[in-house]
Formats: C-alpha cells, sequence, structure tokens
C-alpha cells in the first residue's frame, strides 16, 4: 500500500491524479491533496490540505508538518510572461515545496518524485523542436533544480 501527495490538486491535471489514485482504496489508501482552495469533495481516502505554495518553505513546512507521502506528483505552475521569469518563479515554487518537505522530515518517506510537465521538458512551448525528442535531450531549468536539490 502507497501514499500519494498532490500539489495543486485543483488544477487539471492535479485533479485528475487525486482522482485516479482515490478511485485505488487498496493500492493508495491516503492521498493528500495540496491547493490553496478546496473546489469539490473527495472520496473518503483522500485528505485536503490547505496550502498556499507562494508562501516561502517555512510557511508550507507549517502547513504541512503532519504530511507523509512516498509518492509526490507535481503539477504546480504559474505561466509567466518571459521563459526566465517563468523558471525563476516555478523554480522558486518547486524549490520551497521540496524543502519544506526536508524541513518536516518528509522527504525521508518519498520513493519517488513525478513532475508532471507534459511536453515543456521538451522545450515544445519555446517553439518548433527536432521530430524525434529523447529523454537525453537537455531539460527544463526547474527539473536540473530538482535534482540539484535532492542531491
Amino acid at each position: 500500500m502507497s501514499s500519494a501527495i498532490s500539489n495543486r490538486a485543483t488544477s487539471i491535471p492535479g485533479r485528475e491524479i487525486v482522482y485516479q489514485l482515490s478511485r485505488s482504496t487498496q493500492q493508495w489508501p491516503t492521498v493528500h491533496a495540496i491547493s490553496r482552495s478546496r473546489k469539490e469533495e473527495y472520496l473518503e481516502n483522500v485528505i485536503h490540505h490547505h496550502v498556499d505554495l507562494q508562501s516561502s518553505a517555512s510557511k508550507i513546512a507549517s502547513d504541512l508538518h503532519s504530511v507523509r507521502g512516498e509518492y509526490i506528483f507535481v503539477t504546480a505552475h504559474l505561466q509567466m510572461d518571459s521563459e526566465q521569469e517563468d523558471c525563476d518563479v516555478n523554480g522558486e515554487l518547486l524549490f520551497n515545496f521540496l524543502s519544506a518537505l526536508i524541513t518536516t522530515g518528509a522527504i525521508g518517506d518519498v520513493k519517488r518524485i513525478i513532475l508532471v510537465t507534459g511536453c515543456k521538458q521538451h522545450g515544445v512551448h519555446l517553439g518548433a523542436v527536432k521530430s524525434r525528442m529523447l529523454q537525453s535531450d537537455p531539460m527544463a531549468h526547474m527539473i536540473r533544480m530538482v535534482a540539484q536539490l535532492l542531491l
């Protein structure tokens, strides 16, 4: 049996992740849904947490003090006007969220972090890409930041 944390649980991908996990109560007995607001009712194995991911790492840690999960689904993303601003703001969101899990000790339970980036990982939002994308292609700035934080 596994537990999960899904941040930005009211976004389209976040809501779907929570919904799909919560339907399989044998495999996912506890699903932590994190968002600034609660927009819908969840099944009984879902615990909602009101958290503003734009807060400081210490505030997020305070809000998540009892949250534990083996699998973390990260869907939080704020669309900004420029690519650099997008990387800076979203890199900070991710850094603060993961720093909060380090502060609370919850990071010790984590088996896998799934960063839901869609095609942005390969840069399709920047224009045409080569026709065959590979995992070895340069990754987005945010993904490199996660690797640096966890090393």
